[in-house]
């Protein structure tokens, strides 16, 4: 669905914001091992809009090269960089 109808962030004036985080399950009571490959997402939040728009992908690293590729080919309009 997103694909043919890709969610729009951003704009002139519009500030956005982007952050990565780990997505790992967290071990409750010390029971289970502790997880062994650490996921990474990158997201970006419209907070323009009510409730806010946004979009997230897993990314294999969180290097520079990585995120700002997903930045300039991403659904940003009228992105300053």
């Amino acid at each position: 669905h997103f694909e043919r109808n890709p969610v729009k962030l951003g704009g002139p004036g519009v500030i956005i914001q982007c952050d990565e985080t780990m997505l790992n399950h967290k071990i409750k009571a010390h029971r289970g091992r502790i997880p062994t490959q650490q996921v990474w997402a990158f997201v970006i939040v419209d907070t323009s809009f009510t409730p806010a728009r946004g979009y997230a992908e897993i990314v294999p690293d969180r290097s520079a090269t990585t995120l700002l590729s997903i930045i300039n080919t991403s659904r940003i309009s009228n992105l300053h960089r």
